[in-house]
């Protein structure tokens, strides 16, 4: 079961309700279409993800041993040795690197360009929310 917002329309009526919707249901109710979820708001952003992303880097990868350590690079190798493969790479950003590409891509240099990139986005992140900060308080300020 899944609550769901129901809209419907009786001639140019439209009612809206929430209720519990089994799959079933939501099956008939569109066959054989996509159900499409529209989010206009979330608490979670992209401030958000590199915050954690940051944080697990560092001090997860303190506590563990080794800087870089993401708990998600752990859950989707155990599953991947369950799954029969044996010969990983010591990162997960290089393991998709190498399959999506087909290339045995070099272990530094995927490690660069990760480190890299997540070290450009947060500049530009604090450089926006800097300059929105800014603009905020120049336009209280009578």
């Amino acid at each position: 079961m899944t609550q769901a917002i129901l809209l419907s329309r009786d001639n140019e009526v439209f009612k809206a309700e929430v209720r519990n919707i089994s799959d079933a249901e939501l099956e008939a109710a569109t066959p054989g279409d996509d159900v499409v979820i529209d989010v206009e708001y979330s608490t979670l952003n992209y401030k958000d993800g590199l915050a954690i992303t940051g944080s697990s880097w560092l001090f997860l990868g303190l506590i563990v041993g080794m800087l870089g350590y993401c708990p998600l690079t752990d859950w989707h190798f155990n599953i991947l040795y369950k799954l029969g493969r044996a010969d990983l790479p010591t990162s997960y950003i290089k393991y998709l690197a190498d399959r999506l590409t087909g290339l045995d891509i070099d272990q530094t240099l995927v490690d660069n360009a990760t480190l890299y990139g997540f070290i450009i986005a947060l500049a530009i992140s604090l450089l926006l929310n800097f300059m929105e900060y800014r603009k905020r308080r120049l336009t209280k300020e009578p």
